[in-house]
């Protein structure tokens, strides 16, 4: 999602290039312009909303910037608004970075000890000349331990019946 995100800060970026000047009206985005403006920053919205819930602040501030933005005769967004909704998409960008990298570590930090000790595992695969075959308990085991190395409780349980 973030690299759909960088697409469209890169996009309205662009669009500060398009703002026309005149002595009546100052600085204005022509209406094509403007309504690509305000499409980006929908999708913008839904994709943050999507990632960091609803009721997030970024979508919420972007929504307020879009919409307190229209200025006066050209009804378009103003080059400050413009700037502001990207630097709002930017900051939701680095943050849901920071929210991945938080749920990738997370796992690994709470998971100090298996739920079928490894030793346990390793004693079992040693038994190669034993009267019975042990490598689907072997599996099992291997697999009761990514269900709840994962948090897949459900799972553990039904693995362990």
């Amino acid at each position: 999602m973030n690299i759909e995100l960088d697409a469209i800060c890169d996009s309205m970026t662009e669009l500060l290039g398009l703002f026309v000047t005149t002595p009546t009206l100052g600085k204005f985005l022509p209406s094509e312009h403007s309504a690509k403006f305000k499409s980006l920053a929908i999708e913008a919205k839904v994709i943050l909303q999507d990632e960091l819930g609803i009721l997030n602040e970024f979508s919420k501030n972007l929504f307020d910037a879009i919409n307190s933005g229209a200025g006066g005769y050209s009804d378009g967004p103003s080059y400050a608004i413009v700037e502001e909704a990207i630097e709002i998409i930017r900051s939701g960008i680095r943050t849901i970075s920071r929210k991945t990298a938080k749920q990738i570590q997370s796992p690994q930090q709470t998971n100090t000890k298996s739920y079928v000790d490894l030793n346990r595992i390793s004693a079992l695969q040693r038994l190669v000349k034993a009267k019975w075959d042990f490598a689907r308990l072997i599996e099992l085991c291997r697999e009761l331990n990514v269900a709840a190395e994962n948090r897949c409780h459900m799972s553990t349980a039904m693995l362990l019946r």
